[in-house]
């Protein structure tokens, strides 16, 4: 919430791609928050340590393993954080004050 309406505030949120934008910004945020609760939490499921997990595993299987563990809850979620972040950022000529 807090990037759509900063999004709004630094462009006055009067087009549709300051909209976008924060739709953009928002999915980016909700993948790479994913990428790091995946490198966070698989350590402890595995019962291995963060370096072992590290010499065990590349990037690209953390990446499939954290988007293998998506659930129709985390897209539910992401529709939600997606859809605030744009009508946050945007806002159309009739939410305008009067001057």
């Amino acid at each position: 919430m807090a990037l759509g309406a900063t999004v709004r505030f630094l462009g006055n949120g009067h087009e549709k791609r300051f909209g976008i934008t924060g739709a953009l910004l928002v999915a980016i945020g909700c993948v790479i928050g994913k990428l790091f609760s995946t490198i966070a939490l698989l350590p402890n499921q595995l019962n291995m340590t963060f370096s072992e997990m590290n010499t065990q595993f590349d990037i690209i299987n953390i990446i499939q393993i954290g988007f293998d563990m998506i659930r129709l809850t985390f897209l539910a979620w992401w529709i939600i954080s997606i859809v605030i972040g744009y009508r946050l950022s945007y806002r159309s000529f009739k939410d305008q004050p009067m001057l």
